[in-house]
């Protein structure tokens, strides 16, 4: 399709014969669903089936002709499913809004991604949207500005090895989350977190002690203790 952003334009195969209602119907209806799997009759199976011996065959490229003809066909099949059960189009899921969004989600669980040295102006080019347009679109969702929720993104990810990784230097998780320097990710650790990360860290260490040495196996029968408890992680959003 030539794609790799929600938003922008499908361009299929000049091999794709559908006729051209046919093919809007079910680009339009492709890219505005993002449903994993469908439920398909036995005609669908055939033709997978079909595509299957084809492909499996001693020479697989002589029958490029069939297993273009049954791609099509699955498509044909795949646009009457759709259509058998009234399935309907989701348009702002192929919007510039989607694709920010996705990018903000993907900066929170992709570590690599908050390695990456992120200015305003490349975060709103890699969604192809102005800058000022992908501004507001994370401000609304995220009720923040770009940077400071790439900032976020960051100080929650070194939080949780922090806790993970008791014998990694502060300064490594410090770099490895993308800030640029120990003190910039201290001065913002102890912003967020109103502590420092040692005391962070420090912080996970007496309480695992405390569970350790307080253990309710070691109390009289009949008797229980309150251990303290660890406060809830103001990190997750």
């Amino acid at each position: 399709m030539g794609i790799t952003r929600p938003d922008q334009t499908w361009h299929w195969p000049e091999w794709c014969i559908l006729v051209e209602q046919d093919l809007k119907e079910l680009t339009k209806t492709l890219r505005g669903n993002e449903t994993p799997t469908w439920i398909a009759g036995p005609e669908i199976g055939k033709v997978f089936n079909q595509l299957a011996n084809h492909i499996q065959s001693e020479a697989p490229a002589a029958n490029a002709t069939r297993i273009l003809i049954q791609v099509n066909l699955l498509l044909a099949e795949l646009l009457d499913l759709m259509r058998h059960q009234d399935v309907q189009a989701d348009e702002s899921l192929s919007s510039q809004r989607r694709t920010a969004q996705l990018f903000l989600q993907a900066l929170k669980r992709d570590t690599g991604m908050l390695e990456t040295e992120w200015t305003l102006d490349e975060m709103a080019t890699q969604c192809g949207i102005g800058r000022t347009k992908f501004a507001h679109y994370c401000y609304e969702m995220t009720n923040t500005s770009p940077i400071d929720y790439l900032n976020r993104c960051r100080l929650a990810q070194a939080a949780r090895r922090l806790r993970e990784e008791p014998d990694t230097s502060i300064t490594t998780i410090a770099m490895d989350t993308g800030f640029s320097s120990s003190q910039y990710f201290a001065r913002k650790f102890k912003a967020r977190y109103n502590m420092t990360a040692q005391q962070w860290r420090a912080g996970r260490k007496q309480i695992e002690i405390l569970n350790e040495t307080q253990s309710p196996r070691c109390l009289p029968r009949n008797r229980s203790i309150d251990c303290p408890r660890e406060k809830p992680d103001r990190h997750h959003f």
